[in-house]
């Protein structure tokens, strides 16, 4: 009985304390007004706010935080779209569903248009819904931020640090205009659903602080403002974070940065390969701008060499320390994969580029890096026996680009700046060690850097993603953490040079230089190869159809002498098919019999056929004394080309 009556006890005083809290639930905003929040109340305040959350997800974490607090404050729609009003009226119904009695604060939003909508749709939605439901609170900072422009910073969406705090105020008036009943207003109360304000659209005093009752005395002493928001620390988040469109060589992105005032640490995010956008790495961004560092991020243009890209980049740069935000001379370079080999390229000899922070970075010519992908994974699905034949078409690639022969070496040793370079141990794109050792072997013989560190991360892939989170470029354990301390330590200080390059062990498949391409793989070589023969068969067949009527050939003879370098030239194109076929795979999920691609099984059997036919073809002109002798020869420079490829 005693057991039950403590259960019952603790239950109750649970249920108080419940009861006594405010639980406030949004998106950046959220999180910028939640500390300033707490200093307004002295009853206890949770909140749970994160960067880019839509109203939609904003619904399912109240439902999991929700547990009976006295009022809840659901402060989400600014990411949503504003072409669809229905859906934010929507998932505030159901905030009011999982609130049930409990009284609800809501705000209208200010922001720029989205797509040519403008915000007044979802404001719209707000407003109706808080003038037709009970127990509704509305915070109209739409109303505020209108009144007094300068408390939004420049990317028209977050406050500034005077603006959290307003708005913290507007909140905390609206809470205590709920009462201690639980229940709000709205459309029962006395108090009126805008939680003290004006109607809709009515601007706020400049103070934006709710008329008192009565005539206060006049202070004794002057009352000191609420301290600013902290500086971040790593691992604590930014309370507010600016989000600024730029263009620059016509091309179209965005600065994230850290709000408040001051400059900051700045870094260039040069992108991967293929037709990257700033999506890809707005992840990553605001990871940076969280702990200081801001980050441009833009569309990468397409077509494009690496020329181009490096002349973008260095644009970047230049745009970078023009920006208010920024500080000139503490710039650095961010670059993914194949934007590491064009970051030594931007930052050689740059004073403007102060540190260089390379992910997942091949140190060897792209075609070697490309080779060494598709024939490890070849040899990792069982299928290493087309190894030769993937070598000889990026040898030969490398011929006909400048930018699959470029050597990367050349630039690091001219790179100076402090160097940061990380990989995944798990990485099937770029040889780890072999790129790992190249780099090493070109800071240290270029004479000019003295503080370089690679770091491995255990497990992780290229994008340096661990299996169960998918393909998210930075979610490895520990590796956002690492180049946030890192770049804010060299961008904002000189510490002690350190050299730290640990070579990870070589793998069973090692990088090749295929750019180094013999005579042979040469391309002008390759296609004489190709069409010498073909222009000798056509040759002989004009000469043979002149001489129609002259010779006594038999007219399966004549068949032969067709059949041959068809069968030939058909085994010519299944080779071509079946080595294209594996690149484009990337050497994955080829099927194999005996380590050998079915595919090239298949150019197998067509070659030896054609060796089998061109032997018969011979045997026969030779007995005979019949014509035939050029076809035996331009179809056997056929079959040694389909050989030297197969072998």
């Amino acid at each position: 009985m005693r057991a039950v009556l403590l259960a019952a006890l603790l239950t109750l005083v649970a249920a108080a304390n419940a009861s006594a809290a405010v639980l406030v639930v949004g998106d950046s905003l959220v999180v910028g007004t939640g500390p300033y929040l707490r200093q307004q109340l002295s009853e206890p305040v949770t909140y749970d706010g994160r960067i880019g959350r839509p109203s939609t997800e904003a619904v399912g974490v109240l439902r999991s935080k929700f547990s009976g607090q006295r009022v809840v404050v659901f402060d989400a729609g600014v990411n949503d779209d504003p072409a669809q009003p229905s859906r934010l009226s929507s998932d505030l119904a159901a905030a009011r569903s999982i609130a049930g009695g409990r009284c609800l604060v809501v705000a209208t939003m200010s922001r720029p248009p989205y797509n040519g909508v403008s915000v007044d749709g979802l404001n719209r939605a707000v407003r109706s819904f808080a003038s037709s439901s009970s127990g509704v609170q509305l915070v109209d900072w739409r109303a505020a931020a209108v009144a007094n422009p300068r408390l939004i910073n420049s990317d028209g969406v977050h406050p500034t640090g005077a603006g959290y705090q307003l708005r913290a105020r507007l909140f905390a008036s609206a809470i205590r205009a709920c009462g201690g009943g639980g229940g709000g207003s709205g459309g029962g109360g006395a108090t009126p659903s805008s939680g003290g304000l004006p109607p809709p659209g009515t601007p706020p005093p400049r103070d934006a602080t709710p008329r008192p009752r009565r005539p206060k005395p006049p202070p004794k002493r002057k009352r000191k403002p609420p301290p600013e928001a902290p500086a971040p620390q790593l691992g604590d988040e930014s309370p507010v974070l600016l989000d600024v469109p730029v263009a620059f060589r016509g091309l179209h992105g965005e600065l994230i940065a850290p709000g408040g005032q001051g400059r900051h640490p700045a870094v260039v995010m040069l992108q991967g390969s293929g037709r990257a956008t700033r999506e890809q790495y707005r992840e990553q961004a605001e990871f940076l701008a969280e702990h200081g560092i801001a980050a441009l991020i833009y569309d990468k243009r397409h077509p494009y060499d690496y020329g181009d890209l490096v002349t973008d980049a260095r644009a970047a740069v230049t745009l970078l320390r023009g920006r208010a935000e920024v500080k000139p001379d503490a710039i650095g370079l961010w670059g993914f994969s194949e934007g590491a080999y064009i970051a030594p390229m931007v930052a050689a000899g740059n004073p403007q580029v102060r540190a260089v922070m390379v992910v997942s970075p091949s140190a060897v010519a792209p075609a070697s890096q490309e080779d060494w992908e598709v024939r490890n994974s070849l040899d990792v699905g069982g299928a290493g026996a087309g190894a030769g034949a993937v070598s000889r078409y990026y040898a030969l690639a490398s011929d006909l680009s400048d930018d699959l022969s470029f050597d990367p070496g050349r630039w690091w040793r001219r790179v100076s700046q402090p160097v940061l370079a990380v990989w995944g141990s798990g990485d099937r794109v770029v040889p780890v060690h072999d790129s790992s050792a190249a780099l090493a072997g070109a800071l240290a013989g270029g004479g000019a850097n003295h503080d370089r560190v690679f770091r491995v991360v255990p497990g992780a892939s290229h994008v340096l993603g661990v299996d169960a989170e998918s393909d998210r470029p930075g979610s490895a354990p520990g590796f956002k953490e690492l180049g946030a301390q890192w770049l804010r330590d060299h961008l904002n200080g000189r510490p002690a040079p350190l050299i730290s390059t640990p070579i990870v062990p070589a793998s069973a498949v090692r990088a090749e230089p295929v750019q180094q391409a013999s005579l042979l793989e040469r391309w002008p070589v390759q296609l004489a190869w190709l069409l010498v023969p073909a222009v000798a068969l056509l040759a002989l067949a004009l000469r043979a159809w002149r001489r129609r009527g002259a010779t006594d050939v038999p007219a399966h003879h004549w068949w032969w002498l067709g059949g041959v370098p068809a069968l030939d030239l058909l085994a010519l194109a299944a080779l071509a098919f079946a080595v294209v076929t594996i690149v484009e795979d990337g050497g994955q999920g080829v099927g194999a019999i005996a380590g050998v691609p079915i595919v090239l099984v298949i150019a197998w059997l067509l070659t030896l056929a054609g060796i089998a036919a061109t032997a018969l073809l011979a045997r026969r002109v030779r007995r005979a004394r019949a014509p035939g002798l050029g076809v035996v020869l331009a179809s056997s420079g056929w079959l040694l080309l389909a050989l030297y490829w197969l072998i």
